[in-house]
């Protein structure tokens, strides 16, 4: 079972979500290419935390961003810049950041 925040303390599992974050932007310097990757991942993988926590069953990638929408405009809203074409890697590591919080119901 995943643990929301209580208050203003962060969760074991949302505080690793910050730290991977904090990693790509390490790596963007080091290894852009990983970095990428990472990046795209950890996204793709809130997108599966966001169901988790809900209670609700993951929909296919295919349906699933048409389910965000349904739930959470906020976060349908930053998963639609996060993956337009003309955002920089900075740009995306900051609307990932931003996601966190939607993602854990606690924005």
């Amino acid at each position: 079972m995943i643990l929301k925040t209580v208050g203003h303390k962060m969760c074991p599992i949302q505080w690793g979500q910050y730290n991977q974050l904090r990693y790509v932007e390490h790596e963007l310097s080091n290894d852009p290419v990983a970095a990428k990757l990472i990046l795209y991942n950890k996204v793709f993988a809130l997108t599966e935390v966001f169901f988790d926590l809900r209670g609700q069953w993951t929909p296919a990638p295919k349906q699933r961003l048409s389910k965000i929408k349904n739930v959470s405009m906020e976060f349908y809203a930053l998963l639609e810049q996060f993956y337009r074409d003309d955002v920089t890697i900075e740009d995306k590591l900051h609307i990932a950041r931003k996601m966190i919080p939607v993602v854990f119901n606690n924005g």
